[in-house]
């Protein structure tokens, strides 16, 4: 019986997997480009996009985007959250976006930092149980 108990264990305990850890670039130096210009762009991207935003400091360079949902495609290319064990399931995926940009000492500076989070179901015998 015990080692029936541990190859259960085993099988569950190797069926998720945490996120992966990214580098990549995530400032921009613009040494063209005139800072009310960028800025303009930025505020024009996030309402092309209907992106709503959170916090938006022209003085400061600094905006901040509320939880965005992602598309199924957008959410599997750009956010890695992991895979899930079983009887979880992803149900959706979101990013929140922080920009701040700034004059260095030459040229103009775009920093872009992002976060993901995945909302998963848990199946249970009672129902389906949402949480983050």
């Amino acid at each position: 019986m015990k080692p029936l108990i541990g190859l259960f264990f085993i099988l569950f305990a190797g069926c998720a997997s945490p996120p992966q850890q990214y580098d990549f670039k995530k400032d921009f130096l613009l040494p063209d480009v005139d800072q009310d210009a960028a800025w303009s762009a930025i505020v024009g991207l996030f309402a092309e996009k209907n992106w709503t935003i959170t916090t938006m400091e022209k003085d400061s360079g600094i905006i901040v985007s509320d939880w965005l949902g992602l598309t199924d495609k957008d959410g599997k290319q750009f956010a890695d959250c992991g895979t899930t064990k079983w009887f979880v399931a992803a149900k959706g995926r979101t990013a929140k976006f922080n920009l701040f940009l700034h004059k260095p000492e030459q040229g103009l500076q775009l920093v872009i930092n992002t976060n993901f989070r995945e909302l998963r179901e848990e199946i249970t015998a009672e129902g389906p149980n949402k949480r983050y």
